[in-house]
C-alpha cells in the first residue's frame, strides 16, 4: 500500500497563507461568463477593515452572514463585470463563484432503481422490520457485514471515563432527524429556506440521518454505528435536494470551529476547487479538527474537499473488499471503508440500504472518535495517521487500505509510544497489518438487502420502517410531516396573541379552547378517509367547533388541501414522477397522516414547561432546542412510532400515543392543560392514564 506524505499543521498554514495573500481567482474564470450575467460570489477580504471597505462598495448586493463576517468573508450577488472589477481591489484576497456542492450520490437517472424494480423485495422487508419498535439490542453476531468488515463488531466497551468529555462529531450534511437509535447532542440548521422545519423532521432527504447512524447508531433500531459514545451534532448545510452553495459549507465549517468540534464528517464533494473553502478547511485544521470527506462517486479523480491536504480522503469498498467501480480514486486517498449495500437509519427510525462514498466516510469518522476518546490530548494527526497505519491492504488498490478498527485499538499504545508530533507521516511506527480483509459476497444475493439511492429531488427508495411501510409510503409520510411548517403558518391573531392561523390545530398549541390532541385525532381520521374531511364533529371527542371547522375547510375538496392542488403538492416533494396524476386515496392517506405526525411531535415542543414551571418559547429559542428538557424529544420519538403503528393497523390516533410516550419520559418537562385535553379526548375517563397526565400537567 502506497503511503502519501501529508504536510503537518505548520507547513500547511505557511503555504496557504502565501497563496491567499498573493492569489485571486484567475481572470479567465470570470471572462468566460456574459459581461452582465448575475451570479453569487464569495469574497474573502484581508482583514476586518478591508471587509468593511468592500462591503461599502458592494452595498445592498451583500448578503449579511455573521459567521462569515467574523472571518472577513462576504457573499454577494454581482454582475460578472462587477466581480472582475473587485479582482483588482487590494482589499480582496479571493473572489470566486459561490457554486453548488452536492452530497455524494450516484448520478444519472439510469442508476436509480424504479419502484417496480424493488417492489418484489419489499414484502420480505415488511415482515422483517414489522416489529422493530422496542426490540432488544442486537447481539454481536447480528452486526451487519460492514461492521464486521472493519472490525467494529464485538469490541470491548470503550466508553469515556466518567467526567471525561466525549469526542464532539459534527455531521455536516442534510440534517439528522430525531429518531430512535441516534442520540444527538445538538442540532443547527444553516439552510435559510428550510428554517421553518422542526428539528424533529429536519432531514428532508434522509442523507444526514443515515450518515449519523453509521457513526453512532446505538442498535436501538437495529443499526449499529462504530461508536455510539460519540457526541453527535447535526449541522444542516445541505437542502432538500442534497445541495448547498460552497459559502454555506464554509459557514458550517466555521460553526464547527466556533463550537469546538473535534471531527467533521463531510459526505459531499465537488470537482471545482475553491480557495475560500480551502481557507476555511485550513482554519479548521489549525483549530485541531480532524476532517473526513468522501472521494466522490463518478469513477474519476478525488474531489474537493477530500482532495485538500488537510482533509482525510475516503474511498468505498464493496462486499468483496475491493474498491468499488464507482469510487473516485487517486493519490489523495488515505483510507477506505464499506460503501456498498450498507444498512443505515432512515425516516422515522426505519432502515435503508444504500451505497456510495458518502456512506464509507462515517465508518472512518466513528473509528476516529472511538480512538480519540482514549486520550483527548492526542492531536488530530495522531488519530489520522493511526487509522492509515493500521489499515488492511486492498487487493485492487495501492493508494489506500481498508479501515481496521480492532487492529487500530490493539496498536494504539505502541503507536502512541513512538509518535512524534513534529514528524511527517509515520506509518512504520507499528507492525504492518497482515490480516486479509474478510469478504461478504453472500450479502449480494440476500433478498433482504434492497438498494436505495439519493437523487436530487428526494430520498430515493428507502426501505423498511418501524412498522413495515414501503419505500414510497415512508417518503409520502415524511413529506406530510414537514408540510404544516411550510404552508400552514399564515399570521392571524387569537385572544390578542399573534399566531400562525395554522398554529392552533397543526402545531401543538391550545390557546382558548383548542385541544391539540383532538386536532391530531381529527387529522388521522381524515387520513384514514383518504383525505376526506366528511367526518362528524361528534366523532372527535374533545374537539371545539373552531378547530373542527378550520381543519375541515382545509380538506374540503378531494382535489386540494389548504387550497393547494394535490398534484402540485406531490410534484413539489418529488412524490409523483408523472407530474399530472392525481394521488390515490392511499397516497393522500399517508401524506395526511404525516401532517398528523407533525401535530403529535409539536405537542412536545410547544406549550411545554420545565419541571420548575418555566415556559419554553420560540422567542428564547428553547422550544426547538433539543438540549432543553431533552426527555420531551425522546417521548416524541416513541409517540411518532406508536402513531405509525396505528396507521398501519388502520386505527385513528388519540391520547393513547401520548400516554405511551409519557410512560417512559415525563421527568423533566410539564405540559399546559394536557390533563384536561387528554381527559376530554378520552371521553372523560383516562382510566389508568389519569395520574400519568395529571403528573405532567401544568395549568
Amino acid at each position: 500500500m502506497k503511503q502519501k506524505k501529508r504536510l503537518f499543521k505548520k507547513g500547511i498554514t505557511t503555504v496557504l497563507t502565501l497563496a491567499l495573500v498573493f492569489t485571486t481567482i484567475p481572470a479567465y474564470s470570470l471572462l468566460g461568463a456574459e459581461y452582465n450575467e448575475m451570479k453569487n460570489y464569495i469574497i474573502v477580504t484581508s482583514d476586518s477593515q478591508a471587509y468593511e471597505q468592500v462591503e461599502d462598495i458592494i452595498g445592498d448586493a451583500a448578503t449579511h452572514n455573521a459567521a462569515l463576517a467574523e472571518n472577513d468573508i462576504l457573499v454577494a450577488g454581482l454582475m460578472n463585470r462587477e466581480a472582475r472589477d473587485l479582482q483588482h481591489d487590494t482589499n480582496v484576497v479571493v473572489i470566486e463563484e459561490d457554486f453548488i456542492m452536492e452530497a455524494n450520490t450516484l448520478a444519472g437517472e439510469d442508476e436509480v432503481p424504479t419502484v417496480a424494480e424493488i417492489a418484489t423485495f419489499q414484502q420480505a422487508l415488511i415482515e422483517e422490520y414489522a416489529n422493530t419498535t422496542h426490540r432488544e439490542p442486537t447481539q454481536p453476531e447480528d452486526y451487519e457485514w460492514n461492521m464486521k468488515a472493519v472490525g467494529a463488531n464485538d469490541l470491548p466497551e470503550e466508553a469515556p471515563a466518567e467526567g471525561t468529555p466525549r469526542i464532539k462529531v459534527a455531521v455536516l450534511d442534510s440534517g439528522v432527524d430525531i429518531v430512535r437509535g441516534i442520540e444527538l447532542a445538538g442540532t443547527v440548521n444553516l439552510v435559510p429556506e428550510e428554517q421553518y422545519i422542526s428539528p424533529m423532521f429536519v432531514d428532508m432527504s434522509g442523507h444526514g440521518t443515515a450518515v449519523a447512524s453509521i457513526i453512532a447508531g446505538n442498535q436501538d433500531n437495529e443499526v449499529q454505528g462504530v461508536n455510539p459514545n460519540a457526541e453527535l451534532y447535526s449541522v444542516k448545510v445541505l437542502d432538500g435536494q442534497n445541495q448547498a452553495p460552497v459559502s454555506r459549507i464554509i459557514e458550517g465549517i466555521y460553526w464547527c470551529i466556533d463550537n469546538d468540534m473535534d471531527i467533521i464528517n463531510m459526505s459531499f464533494s465537488t470537482t471545482n476547487p475553491s480557495q475560500a473553502l480551502h481557507k476555511a478547511v485550513a482554519d479548521a485544521y489549525d483549530a485541531g479538527i480532524l476532517m473526513i470527506a468522501s472521494s466522490g462517486n463518478v469513477s474519476g479523480a478525488v474531489e474537493y474537499p477530500a482532495a485538500l491536504p488537510e482533509v482525510m480522503a475516503v474511498a468505498a469498498v464493496d462486499t468483496s473488499a475491493q474498491i468499488t467501480d464507482f469510487s473516485n480514486t487517486g493519490e489523495e486517498l488515505e483510507i477506505a471503508a464499506p460503501g456498498d449495500k450498507i444498512k443505515a437509519t432512515g425516516f422515522f427510525g426505519g432502515q435503508i440500504v444504500t451505497h456510495g462514498t458518502s456512506i464509507a466516510v462515517p465508518h472512518i469518522t466513528g473509528a476516529a472518535s472511538l480512538l480519540w476518546q482514549k486520550d483527548r490530548e492526542q492531536s488530530s494527526e495522531f488519530i489520522r495517521q493511526l487509522l492509515i497505519a493500521s489499515a488492511k491492504d486492498i487487493s485492487n488498490s495501492d493508494e489506500c487500505g481498508l479501515l481496521d478498527v480492532k487492529y487500530a485499538l490493539e496498536m494504539y499504545e505502541s503507536f502512541a509510544e513512538n509518535w512524534d508530533d513534529s514528524a511527517s507521516v509515520q506509518s512504520d511506527l507499528i507492525s504492518k497489518n497482515l490480516t486479509m480483509p474478510e469478504t461478504f459476497e453472500e450479502v449480494d444475493d440476500d433478498i433482504n438487502y434492497v438498494e436505495g439511492r439519493w437523487g436530487k429531488t428526494a430520498h430515493e427508495n428507502s426501505v423498511g420502517s418501524p412498522t413495515g411501510f414501503t419505500a414510497d409510503e415512508i417518503k409520502i409520510i415524511k413529506a406530510g410531516s414537514v408540510y404544516p411548517d411550510q404552508y400552514l403558518t399564515r399570521t392571524t391573531v387569537v385572544n390578542n396573541q399573534s399566531l400562525g392561523d395554522g398554529a392552533i390545530p397543526y402545531h401543538g398549541h391550545s390557546w382558548g379552547t383548542y385541544n391539540y390532541i383532538a386536532c391530531y385525532e381529527f387529522v388521522t381520521r381524515i387520513a384514514l378517509s383518504g383525505g376526506s374531511a366528511s367526518i362528524s364533529q361528534s366523532t372527535i371527542r374533545g374537539i371545539d367547533s373552531n378547530s373542527y371547522n378550520y381543519i375541515k375547510n382545509h380538506f374540503s375538496s378531494t382535489s386540494a388541501i389548504n387550497g393547494r392542488n394535490w398534484v402540485a403538492i406531490f410534484n413539489e416533494y418529488g412524490l409523483n414522477p408523472t407530474y399530472t396524476t392525481q394521488p390515490s386515496a392511499a397516497q393522500k392517506k399517508y401524506f395526511t397522516w404525516g401532517i398528523a405526525l407533525h401535530i403529535l411531535a409539536d405537542i412536545f415542543a410547544h406549550e411545554t414547561y420545565t419541571a420548575g414551571g418555566i415556559e419554553l418559547t420560540h422567542t428564547s429559542g428553547d422550544a426547538d432546542n433539543i438540549n432543553v428538557c431533552p426527555d420531551r424529544y425522546d417521548a416524541a420519538k416513541i409517540a411518532v412510532e406508536k402513531s405509525l403503528a396505528k396507521l398501519k393497523s388502520g386505527t385513528a390516533g388519540n391520547y393513547v400515543e401520548i400516554a405511551t410516550a409519557l410512560l417512559s419520559y415525563n421527568s423533566d418537562f410539564k405540559k399546559l392543560n394536557i390533563h384536561t385535553m387528554a381527559q376530554s379526548n378520552a371521553g372523560g375517563n383516562l382510566g389508568t392514564y389519569n395520574n400519568l397526565f395529571y403528573n405532567v400537567n401544568i395549568n
